[in-house]
């Protein structure tokens, strides 16, 4: 009986291998596809932190509004008001509902980074995640999540994990920090859109208050 020749073999197990990764790229596609359909999405989220030393998680809620290519305003309405604008360059705290605060120079760099972070998270931009992050997807016939561990010391003194799921929109994210501290954020998109208003423009994009531009 003659032997199955062996390069037959390598070159079918390798072309499975092949049909599969393209398969699992055109999951991710249509995951990418959906998730960026929309320029503009706002909703309510829902907030629970778990710190160590306190047994009991710490509840927050509130509102986002994210437009994609610009920035996210996120907004802690309970127990107590607390808003924050994330844009590419820089930051904005608001003190009020009404003004913004651009932050310090001393911390600009630092809080640029995190708001980078932060607009990857939100606005499923898996490219720049994937610079900063090793992926591991997990695809289903209509819900996905995908685990991010950090692939550099910078993120990898503040965050050890970060698991983002979902089907049409981005519904949950949860972040394990390394100090042993874990976030748990559940999100609801309300409304979409191909660009915000009047009032969600001015969260989005505040004036600096300051009169110039922060690079």
């Amino acid at each position: 009986m003659r032997r199955l020749s062996v390069k037959p073999v390598l070159l079918l197990v390798l072309l499975m291998a092949t049909q599969l990764v393209a398969a699992d790229m055109l999951t991710r596609q249509a995951v990418q596809n959906n998730l960026t359909q929309y320029a503009f999405i706002k909703g309510e989220f829902k907030q629970e932190r778990m710190l160590q030393g306190i047994s009991r998680p710490i509840r927050s809620s509130g509102r986002f509004m994210i437009w994609r290519g610009h920035g996210i305003y996120w907004e802690t309405n309970q127990p107590l008001f607390q808003a924050t604008t994330f844009l590419g360059n820089r930051v904005y705290y608001w003190p009020d509902e009404n003004t913004p605060e651009i932050v310090k120079d001393g911390v600009l760099r630092i809080n640029e980074r995190i708001s980078q972070l932060m607009l990857a998270f939100f606005t499923a931009d898996f490219e720049q995640l994937e610079r900063d992050f090793k992926a591991d997807w997990q695809l289903g016939e209509k819900s996905w999540t995908v685990d991010l561990t950090p692939n550099g010391m910078f993120i990898g003194k503040a965050i050890n994990r970060v698991s983002i799921q979902g089907e049409q929109h981005i519904e949950r994210i949860d972040l394990k920090l390394a100090t042993g501290d874990s976030t748990s954020i559940v999100l609801h998109v309300s409304a979409t859109g191909d660009a915000p208003d009047g009032e969600s423009r001015t969260k989005i994009e505040p004036n600096d208050p300051s009169g110039s531009e922060a690079g």
